[in-house]
């Protein structure tokens, strides 16, 4: 098992992200320096979701990282 060194990390970085309306299932990747990618599921309920007309859908569908 390899120990975890915090202070050899130069870099976070935000991989991608994105929702699934109709199932309400969130994704978000992430990783170090140019490593593996750490993925992130989250559910959110409520699904599906309705988009509204003030947002486009695929504005809506994306995080800020990814836009």
């Amino acid at each position: 098992m390899t120990i975890f060194d915090r202070d050899a990390i130069r870099v976070f970085r935000f991989v991608r992200c994105g929702l699934d309306a109709d199932t309400g299932v969130a994704e978000l990747a992430y990783a170090f320096d140019d490593g593996p990618e750490l993925v992130e599921t989250i559910t959110v309920p409520g699904a599906p979701f309705a988009w509204t007309a003030r947002a486009p859908r695929r504005s809506r569908a994306r995080c800020a990282c990814c836009t």
